[in-house]
């Protein structure tokens, strides 16, 4: 029962990361430009830009888990038990995500959910600012404002 569970979230973990490669792509129209930084957006750039979840996130990812744990009604269960519970568990997530990739489902590549998604996330993206300068031109020595709009906007100095 032990190697069948494991084969069961291994087909979960390679499910979970072929959506998570999917939505990658759909995700990936957040840029930061420099110039359109104000007041307003200042405080949720740090979070938007941060490689690894904040100390504070983590926190209640851990309090999210244990509440998590209590609600599927795995507390105080004998382990044979609580691995019936997971496996009906991972069933149902499994239906579930078969059930968004299938064919009319909306992660599903020529749905039109998701095509719609995508339509409106490339035009919110042709509406962002584009950068003020274009981009450096060799030979050229940038410096103080310049120099950070050349590195948000093109990687220019990065390497």
């Amino acid at each position: 029962m032990g190697s069948e569970a494991l084969e069961r979230f291994g087909l979960l973990n390679v499910q979970w990361q072929q959506l998570e490669m999917e939505l990658r792509l759909l995700l990936r129209h957040y840029q930061v430009h420099p110039i359109s930084v104000n007041q307003s957006n200042a405080a949720v750039l740090p979070i938007m830009l941060s490689s690894k979840p904040l100390p504070e996130m983590e926190a209640q990812e851990t309090t999210l888990a244990a509440e998590l744990y209590q609600t599927a009604g795995l507390e105080g269960l004998p382990q044979e038990q609580q691995l019936a519970r997971l496996m009906e568990l991972s069933e149902s997530l499994n239906g579930l995500i078969t059930g968004l990739t299938k064919e009319g489902g909306a992660l599903h590549p020529k749905s039109d959910a998701r095509l719609a998604w995508q339509r409106e996330v490339q035009a919110r993206t042709a509406r962002a600012a584009p950068p003020v300068a274009g981009p450096p031109v060799s030979g050229t020595k940038l410096e103080g404002p310049q120099l950070l709009r050349a590195a948000a906007a093109y990687g220019y100095g990065l390497s």
